[in-house]
């Protein structure tokens, strides 16, 4: 499987605020009980109420953290810096932060062109096959899917090289899938001043105000095979009216985020015309 390069680096900070602060400003109560999002050139910022506290994650294009260290502490003064054009309510929970500012590395790997050894005996899973960008929120996810799966094929396919042939057939497609989308999602995010962040937001707006019109929400299909997501063609394109109507229609949101791994798995287990595959009932 040899030895590959990440790719994308970007520079990531995280801060918390204690939620007993953000009740003494009003226009920061908009944080409650909810997420936010926030997009500019090169950086992007994403926010999470975590109850207690609210967590702040600051992303730039930037190669400052360090490779395979997630919790080293840095200067918030820093942050502030960096994000010294953003609106004024990030400035607002930027000075309120309490406790310590960490620092890491985002990077993602490039598309492998296997994840199993000649024998099928050693496999690759999670980040060590697929590394991503977080802008899909589908890493952690990625792994779980991975653990249930090769777990399932092992289960059912008593030779060890078919089982992990098996597992790469079914979630390989997947997982590169998911990596483009957020790599696509990340130049979306993170788009220069001008026509396209323009057009980006105008879509934005248009596609929030349809959404608000509707009582309720708009339901989400099934998607549990590879076929229901975006064609690579689609992925390759980068107008953003299309990529809006492409990456958040249902059914490419059901396929990201409503994906059953295990019926999938099943399902594919079934087409393999071997008589080894079905060591248990299906």
């Amino acid at each position: 499987m040899g030895n590959v390069d990440v790719v994308h680096p970007l520079t990531a900070y995280s801060i918390s605020v204690d939620r007993e602060k953000l009740k003494e400003h009003d226009d920061l109560h908009f944080f409650f009980n909810r997420s936010g999002f926030w997009m500019g050139p090169k950086q992007t910022v994403v926010g999470m109420d975590l109850r207690s506290t609210c967590n702040l994650v600051f992303c730039t294009e930037r190669d400052d953290g360090e490779e395979g260290v997630w919790d080293k502490p840095h200067d918030v003064e820093d942050v502030k810096k960096q994000f010294s054009n953003a609106e004024p309510r990030l400035h607002k929970l930027m000075s309120l932060a309490s406790g310590a500012c960490f620092i890491w590395r985002f990077s993602d790997l490039p598309e492998l062109d296997t994840w199993t050894s000649r024998n099928g005996r050693v496999v690759l899973l999670g980040d060590a096959a697929h590394a991503m960008l977080p802008f899909a929120a589908q890493g952690a996810a990625s792994s779980i899917e991975d653990s249930a799966c090769l777990a399932e094929c092992i289960t059912r396919i008593s030779s060890i090289s078919q089982a992990t042939a098996a597992f790469e057939a079914i979630r390989k497609p997947r997982t590169t899938y998911i990596s483009k989308a957020g790599r696509l999602n990340m130049k979306f995010s993170h788009l220069p001043q001008g026509p396209e962040q323009e057009a980006r937001d105008a879509a934005l707006i248009k596609m929030r105000e349809e959404e608000a019109k509707r009582k309720v929400p708009e339901p989400v299909p099934a998607a549990s095979a590879p076929e229901a997501a975006l064609t690579p063609q689609m992925l390759q394109s980068f107008d953003p009216p299309e990529m809006i109507a492409n990456l958040f229609t249902p059914i490419a949101r059901s396929y990201v985020s409503g994906y059953d791994i295990l019926a999938h798995t099943k399902a594919y287990l079934k087409t393999l015309n071997t008589d080894d595959h079905a060591k248990l009932a299906m």
